[in-house]
């Protein structure tokens, strides 16, 4: 019997714990893209399910290709014939998609190579920055939305995935606003990082984000134009070279 997106995403990330081996010296896999700002809501103490933003996949960014060799070994998943970087869910009325992604640090921004015969797209997803969440019970390494507000900001794609890229984007920056103490310092760490060729690309999408909001294009869970607003003085802080915001 098919089940909700909650209970498919939940136990997505439970069955994906199977291929995580507790003595690895690597650091464990994160799931990373839009999937994230639906578990950090169910997450959350007081959730709100009407921002749950629905999606078919998990995107999970393994550290080697043995990790995703481990996690294609998992029976819940079948390798698809079309691209053997996903794998699709045998049962796909209770699990999601999986799409294995590799990262390696040395690897330039916008920039991906394929390690051997793993099929797997390494990247350099060095924006990254995981944080653990707690969910049903269980611990997960997730992006944190800070980081991963500012990969979709320097990685919008075109057609309907930039369309994606966008609300994710704007979902972490509901993230931010929500917990600025916390979390704006990171963000801004994460901006000044970026060579200044990227900080304009992100300013370049953020005008554009603030363009599809004003216009009713993005979902109606989109961040408040006040957290808008904070990225975008937090980039022009950046810019100037000022100190961050107190």
């Amino acid at each position: 019997m098919p089940v909700d997106f909650e209970t498919k995403l939940i136990n997505t990330l439970r069955d994906l714990r199977k291929a995580i081996e507790p003595r690895d010296a690597a650091p464990p896999p994160v799931v990373v893209g839009s999937s994230v700002p639906s578990i950090l809501e169910i997450a959350a103490e007081e959730a709100d399910k009407s921002l749950l933003f629905p999606t078919e996949d998990v995107d999970i960014a393994v550290r080697s290709v043995s990790q995703a060799e481990k996690i294609r070994a998992l029976p819940e998943w079948r390798q698809s014939p079309e691209n053997p970087a996903v794998l699709e869910p045998v049962n796909p009325d209770t699990h999601l998609e999986l799409n294995i992604v590799g990262v390696d640090p040395d690897v330039p921004i916008g920039v991906s190579k394929v390690m051997g015969e793993s099929h797997v797209a390494f990247g350099s997803l060095g924006l990254i920055r995981a944080e653990t969440v707690r969910l049903s019970g269980e611990t997960y390494e997730i992006a944190s939305p800070e980081s991963l507000a500012v990969e979709k900001l320097v990685s919008l794609r075109g057609g309907l995935k930039s369309g994606r890229d966008m609300t994710v984007a704007a979902l972490c920056l509901r993230e931010i606003a929500a917990d600025p103490g916390l979390r704006m310092p990171a963000f801004q760490e994460q901006l000044a990082r970026l060579d200044p060729e990227w900080r304009q690309e992100a300013s370049a999408n953020l005008a554009l984000l603030i363009l599809e909001a004003r216009q009713g294009r993005l979902m109606s869970i989109g961040p408040p134009v006040e957290a808008i607003d904070l990225a975008v003085r937090c980039l022009n802080r950046e810019k100037t070279g000022e100190g961050p915001e107190r």
